[in-house]
């Protein structure tokens, strides 16, 4: 039975497989995780940790608002906006005091 167009042969395409593309295993990006870019005295200084997935420079922030349940929303040059966990807001209205 013939469903129209022709399928182009693959050294990858067996017998019942769907996709006419053979599987080609993707090796992952080697990033560096953000714990290591944020390790040293000086970063310290400028950067402060939101949450887990961000980092923010303090010298990036416009303004700081309240969030849902006691967190913070952080507005950036740029237009964006990073909301920091609980914890992390306390931690940065302690060292805002500071």
């Amino acid at each position: 039975m013939r469903l129209g167009g022709s399928i182009p042969s693959s050294p990858g395409l067996q017998r019942g497989c769907i996709s006419p593309r053979p599987f080609v295993a993707i090796r992952p990006i080697d990033a560096p995780a953000l714990a290591d870019l944020s390790g040293g005295e000086a970063d310290s200084a400028r950067f402060f940790r939101a949450s887990h997935q961000h980092l923010i420079n303090l010298d990036f922030i416009e303004s700081l608002e309240p969030g849902p349940s006691g967190t913070r929303v952080a507005r950036l040059r740029g237009g964006r906006e990073v909301e920091m966990t609980c914890r992390q807001s306390q931690r940065f209205r302690e060292r805002l005091s500071a």
